[in-house]
């Protein structure tokens, strides 16, 4: 057992919430959502009967912390394919102005 994963264990025992991540990751729990809902988070949680909230594995964070676990980088957003209208910059890039 990693010193991460006992660390974790006694804080905040099995489960972390969002708030919690928030707090491990030096994020703030609405980020956590965000990246959640976005697809765009290393971990999955889990949502038990009689919860909305989801819930982390504390060893699946101690394997992020120790670099062990998910592949997906943290830091990096996913780019965003632009949609509506092209601006008139490239619509003269394209020669129709």
């Amino acid at each position: 057992m990693s010193q991460t994963l006992e660390y974790l264990l006694q804080k905040y025992g099995l489960l972390l919430s969002t708030a919690q991540i928030g707090e491990v990751l030096q994020m703030k729990p609405g980020s956590v959502s965000n990246r959640l809902s976005s697809g765009n988070f290393p971990l999955t949680g889990k949502i038990f009967a009689g919860s909305s909230k989801p819930y982390f594995r504390a060893a699946d964070v101690a394997k992020l912390i120790d670099g062990e676990g998910a592949s997906a980088p943290m830091a990096v957003e996913p780019v965003k394919k632009k949609v509506g209208r092209k601006s008139n910059a490239e619509r003269a890039a394209d020669g129709r102005v």
